[in-house]
């Protein structure tokens, strides 16, 4: 079960297994080659094409890997795409528990989408050197000594080859293991959809009574009646305005009759003198 949960574990310690070994044969120490075993029975051109073979499998391995790093990210972008939307409208009225799970899986989904997608690069970045010979490695060797040290590089690349194998064995591993806690995530999704969350079919009619405070009530009277008192004292103000107004009027009305009467008056007095001028000179 752990193997399954963690499938890094066991690849670690069988990796560091054949890195020791690699070592040993890089020092010399040939008695426990596998993939060459037998070399020695071999010519030249058929060493030559176990080795051209190692990195065959190199090549096929790298091209798998390049295809499982694709995969994995549209997986991640489709994951976080489904979670931001599904706790964004999707599941809000449920529970926090089961939010809570439905966010755990995909969450769990994810990470091993992430942790297939870093051993894919370690794989292709980790392990991208191979083991092979240069001119100067072989020149002035026997067919022998040459189909020895070519042997040798082919049975280096093999376990190198292995390491890789193992690497990418984890990274599909944990997309497997991503794909079934998908499969857990949206069947959780799905199941939330028969959950029966209450709901009233009709509003809810309310009826709130709200009671008056005394304070307030005596404030506001307090403020109507000072109101009232001040359109009060404005209507007195216009009042004696418009009085005094009219009084003014009442005089000017007066001062014109005096005013006619003054002349009429005179006119009187001027006719008298008049008069008065024409007897005396009779």
């Amino acid at each position: 079960m752990l193997q399954v949960l963690f499938p890094w574990v066991n690849s670690k310690k069988a990796n560091k297994k054949i890195s020791d070994k690699i070592k040993k044969i890089s020092e010399g120490e040939l008695d426990n080659i596998v993939y060459m075993k037998g070399y020695e029975n071999l010519n030249l051109n058929e060493a030559k094409e176990f080795f051209d073979k190692t990195l065959s499998v190199k090549k096929s391995l790298e091209d798998k890997l390049k295809t499982s790093l694709f995969s994995v990210t549209i997986g991640i972008t489709v994951l976080t795409s489904a979670i931001t939307l599904l706790f964004n409208d999707g599941i809000s009225p449920l529970s926090a528990i089961y939010r809570g799970v439905i966010f755990f899986t995909g969450s769990v989904a994810i990470i091993y989408m992430i942790l297939a997608g870093i051993f894919a690069i370690r794989t292709i970045s980790g392990h991208i050197s191979v083991y092979q010979l240069f001119p100067e490695d072989i020149a002035n060797n026997s067919e022998e000594d040459k189909k020895k040290s070519i042997s040798i590089c082919a049975e280096l690349n093999s376990l190198s080859n292995i390491i890789r194998q193992n690497l990418m064995s984890v990274s599909f591993h944990c997309i497997i293991n991503s794909l079934f806690v998908i499969t857990l995530f949206f069947f959780l999704v799905g199941g939330s959809s028969f959950i029966n969350i209450e709901k009233p079919d009709k509003p809810v009619k309310v009826n709130v009574t709200v009671q008056p405070n005394k304070n307030d009530i005596e404030l506001l009277k307090s403020k109507i009646s000072t109101q009232s008192n001040e359109h009060k004292n404005d209507l007195k103000l216009l009042q004696s305005k418009i009085n005094y107004q009219d009084d003014i009027l009442e005089i000017n009305k007066n001062i014109e009759k005096i005013e006619k009467q003054i002349f009429v008056n005179k006119l009187s007095i001027e006719k008298l003198e008049n008069v008065g001028q024409k007897s005396s000179n009779k």
